[in-house]
């Protein structure tokens, strides 16, 4: 019974653009949300409204696709993908959308669209030097980075909240095709 249902309205003109469940740190939180979700927030701001709380999961579900589908039949635009009730439900991919997400699963378990056996560099920015890993053992074995850091910015990963731009403790990553493509060899 720790769930609730909220909604982020628009600070402008106080409309409603997303309809949501959950607990009280996800209702705050900015983190983890679509596209037109950012760009909303990030050019208007907005507010967070609790509905209903003290709710089950199960009853959260349920009242979030009914206030969704209540909006959407009022002609509201939201910014919810799907019907509500738990992520993807009433939700179709479309076949660009696939397409992009197999390219991207091809050849790797970290789904970063490179084989996972592609060698990666990292470019000391201090002093020039490069360092060639050639797998997840060198990484490991290398210490001075965790192979899931090493992934997330070679792969320019939003997630990664440590690096910027490929750039994690003084290396900037980049595949080895990439890199040789960058210094034109």
């Amino acid at each position: 019974m720790d769930r609730l249902v909220y909604l982020h309205r628009r600070n402008d003109t106080n409309a409603i653009f997303y309809v949501g469940m959950g607990t009280i740190k996800r209702a705050k939180c900015h983190c983890g949300r679509n596209k037109l979700w950012n760009r909303i927030s990030k050019k208007h701001g907005y507010t967070v409204q609790i509905i209903c709380n003290n709710l089950t999961s199960q009853e959260a579900k349920l009242i979030e696709r009914i206030l969704i589908r209540k909006y959407r039949e009022m002609g509201m635009e939201l910014c919810n993908f799907t019907d509500g009730g738990d992520g993807r439900l009433g939700w179709i991919p479309s076949d660009k959308w696939k397409n992009n997400m197999k390219m991207m699963m091809a050849g790797n378990s970290y789904g970063l669209g490179k084989p996972s056996r592609e060698p990666i560099i990292g470019v000391n920015l201090s002093d020039g030097s490069l360092i060639k890993f050639s797998g997840r053992k060198s990484i490991e074995n290398d210490g001075r980075f965790s192979m899931r850091q090493v992934y997330r910015c070679v792969s320019r990963d939003k997630i990664c909240k440590s690096c910027k731009n490929g750039i994690h403790k003084g290396f900037k990553f980049y595949w080895e095709s990439e890199y040789l493509r960058k210094v034109g060899t």
